[in-house]
């Protein structure tokens, strides 16, 4: 019984813990070059190393209005 319990509620954070990262309104980091393909979760993100331009923090329903995509490195799943 205890170790359904616990498996219960590891799913749980599990669940909860993608669902945070997939909200509309969260917010996300883009750089604003002409070249930039992503939004990050962190400006701390090394994906955001090569930024020549600024790092500005958006909605993330907005960086998918921009055309950006998840970063690959700190969006792993």
């Amino acid at each position: 019984m205890k170790h359904i319990f616990t498996l219960l509620l590891l799913l749980t954070l599990c669940v909860s813990a993608n669902y945070a990262d997939d909200q509309v309104d969260a917010d996300v980091y883009v750089c604003t070059g002409p070249k930039s393909q992503c939004y990050h979760r962190t400006d701390k993100c090394r994906g955001l190393n090569d930024c020549t331009s600024e790092v500005k923090q958006i909605s993330k329903s907005e960086a998918e209005t921009l055309g950006r995509r998840k970063c690959n490195i700190c969006y792993k799943d």
